[in-house]
């Protein structure tokens, strides 16, 4: 399910990526990847509160995904910076 929204997101299906995330959630919860994908689209609709945990869970569950780190670094750091 998270390859099929990194795909549709790649081909322009937003609102097909999200779903296709919050389902890979839903059959794996302990899948951090699904999470990090999830909070990129609350950063980027401006839920920045709801973004931030869901990256931060995202990175605990898949710790060794370097992506998931690096995107809820960049959020920590720009989140630090607007204060």
């Amino acid at each position: 399910m998270n390859l099929k929204g990194v795909l549709a997101y790649k081909s322009g299906g937003k609102a097909a990526s999200e779903e296709f995330f919050n389902r890979a959630i839903s059959s794996d919860p302990g899948y951090g990847d699904a999470y990090t994908n999830t909070g990129a689209f609350a950063w980027e609709a401006g839920h920045k509160e709801d973004a931030l945990k869901l990256l931060e869970k995202g990175c605990m569950l898949s710790p060794t995904v370097a992506d998931n780190i690096t995107t809820y670094h960049s959020v920590i750091v720009e989140t630090a910076r607007g204060r």
